[in-house]
């Protein structure tokens, strides 16, 4: 086994989306084939040949890029479609209803429709996502759209069968929630005999008395998602974190993580974009693959006071797109304690380092600091004299609920911000050197959670899974002691060995390249009778050289 160390460095590049300017082309110009009226309303997550053909549209008009017809409706389309709306006098939702498309239509083929007199409008709903958009049988998906009914008349349909669920509720009128059914039956037919379904491809949509929406696609996978279908798999948001509350004209930040779990081992190559509540435009940045877990952050300025839902959405290659969202509260005036972050001292070091936060309005004992993406990392920090507190970045930030980094934090940038209950700061950056606690230094242990990756040098390794557990409960009397055995997948290059290591191995795993790797302990300690999930499993390495 020849392990081979191969260096890659990640960049985050933010894309300013520009436009080719496009001059309108005539009816003439376009051709007979290209004119023909859209029959169907589009919206944002919608695919198909109208779609590619309302982009075409779009392109002549000079609203969206050549070669921008691929077909899906993203937010390029999305803002593409506010600006074709603006110029025209129609209200900019972003999406092609009735009176949109006939104005597209006449704007590229000459003025030969009427457009619709709405006196009374009443709108079928649409909807653009669903979280998560894959997953077994008995999953819960949240539907996001518009135009749902509040009042409780929502059906919806799955595998083509309709009417699954009945009389849901949306208190917003842009989410409801839905069980994935494995024998999917009409609500209320008892003599329903349908065959459970088997993983695979399914659509859902939302009828209410308006109408029936479009409908987008669930991949139903089997129990544990071991299909090996990982192209099914939407991007994962780890954490979003920021600016909550703002002034007008105050510049606010965000720092948005996540994985890509349709790559394996999570590195696949994410795009990142943001709606700010106060325009259509998307900012977009990219992150090429290769990391566990990325990262891009984003800037912006309000004008005017409200409250805004800052929306983020991750998209993987394969066009399986997540949303997050924050909400941040701008006001006229200044919000003088809301805590500020002016300085880090020193603003560089290895884990493990003592870190002096200066700024104003922390408070005397409440204080929590926010780190690498893992909000409420550190709390409980006193700030005796409210412009100073210090905290010690580890490489593995956990909350105190438990919830940990998606992997044990490498040498890097890492974001830095304080949350009291007047609101959380800007974001200054640290940047995490080699060496100390959790750093290069040889022999060290780690405690990593299932799934987490821990990297030094050329050596990547994760447990992967809890193969065994017979260790005998701390309540009673054993003959046996018992052991926990854990798959663990080692990498040293590009490709991963699996190996199982277990507490009562003699002598350690060693690599080709000479690492040593032994598990000396497992949490938590066991019960009679118990059982231990999956994520409950904290697992230390002891790593040599």
């Amino acid at each position: 086994m020849k392990f081979t160390y191969i260096k890659t460095i990640f960049t985050v590049c933010a894309l300013a989306l520009t436009l080719v300017a496009v001059q309108p082309v005539s009816a003439q110009a376009v051709g007979a084939a290209l004119c023909a009226p859209f029959n169907y309303n589009m919206s944002f997550g919608g695919r198909g040949g109208d779609v590619a053909r309302m982009q075409g549209y779009l392109i002549t008009q000079g609203y969206l890029a050549n070669g921008s017809a691929t077909g899906y409706y993203g937010s390029m389309t999305y803002a593409a479609v506010r600006r074709f709306q603006i110029a025209h006098g129609i209200s900019p939702t972003g999406s092609m209803g009735p009176v949109t498309r006939v104005a597209l239509f006449n704007a590229v083929c000459g003025n030969t429709q009427v457009p619709p007199v709405i006196t009374n409008p009443t709108y079928a709903p649409t909807i653009s996502q669903l979280s998560p958009s894959y997953g077994p049988f008995g999953t819960v998906v949240t539907i996001y759209g518009q135009n749902f009914n509040r009042a409780g008349n929502n059906s919806i349909n799955f595998a083509g069968v309709n009417n699954i669920a009945i009389n849901r509720v949306s208190n917003d009128g842009t989410s409801l929630q839905f069980t994935i059914p494995a024998s999917p039956c009409p609500q209320g037919n008892y003599v329903c005999t349908m065959i459970a379904l088997a993983p695979g491809q399914y659509p859902i949509s939302v009828t209410t008395p308006q109408g029936t929406s479009n409908s987008l696609i669930f991949n139903a996978t089997d129990y544990n998602n071991n299909n090996n279908n990982n192209t099914n798999r939407a991007p994962v948001i780890n954490s979003v974190e920021g600016s909550t509350v703002l002034t007008v004209g105050q510049a606010g930040a965000w720092a948005v993580r996540a994985t890509d779990p349709s790559s394996a081992y999570g590195n696949g190559s994410l795009t990142y974009a943001v709606t700010w509540g106060d325009e259509s435009q998307y900012n977009t940045a990219s992150l090429a693959a290769g990391s566990f877990v990325q990262s891009a952050t984003f800037n912006h300025t309000y004008s005017n006071p409200g409250t805004y839902t800052v929306t983020f959405t991750v998209r993987n290659s394969y066009g399986l797109e997540t949303r997050s969202t924050i909400t941040v509260l701008v006001t006229g005036y200044s919000t003088s304690q809301t805590p500020v972050v002016t300085q880090l001292n020193p603003s560089s070091g290895p884990f493990g380092t003592t870190v002096t936060i200066t700024g104003r309005n922390f408070s005397r004992t409440d204080n929590v600091v926010n780190f690498a993406g893992v909000n409420r990392a550190y709390v409980g920090i006193p700030s005796y004299d409210g412009t100073t507190l210090q905290f010690t970045p580890t490489a593995t930030p956990c909350t105190n609920g438990g919830f940990c980094s998606q992997s044990v934090l490498n040498p890097g940038d890492y974001t830095v911000s304080v949350s009291n209950q007047s609101g959380t700061s800007n974001l200054l950056s640290y940047k995490v050197t080699s060496g100390g606690n959790g750093g290069g230094n040889l022999p060290q242990s780690q405690v990593l959670s299932i799934g987490q990756s821990f990297t030094i040098g050329d050596l990547t390794f994760v447990p992967v899974s809890v193969i065994e557990d017979s260790r005998c409960g701390v309540d009673v009397t054993c003959i046996q002691a018992g052991r926990v055995a854990v798959q663990t997948a080692i990498r040293a290059g590009y490709t991963y060995n699996y190996v199982n290591l277990s507490t009562t191995d003699v002598s350690p795993f060693t690599t080709d390249s000479g690492y040593k790797i032994q598990i000396i302990n497992v949490t938590p300690v066991k019960y009679a009778g118990q059982t231990i999930s999956s994520s409950q499993y904290r697992i230390t390495y002891m790593i040599s050289r």
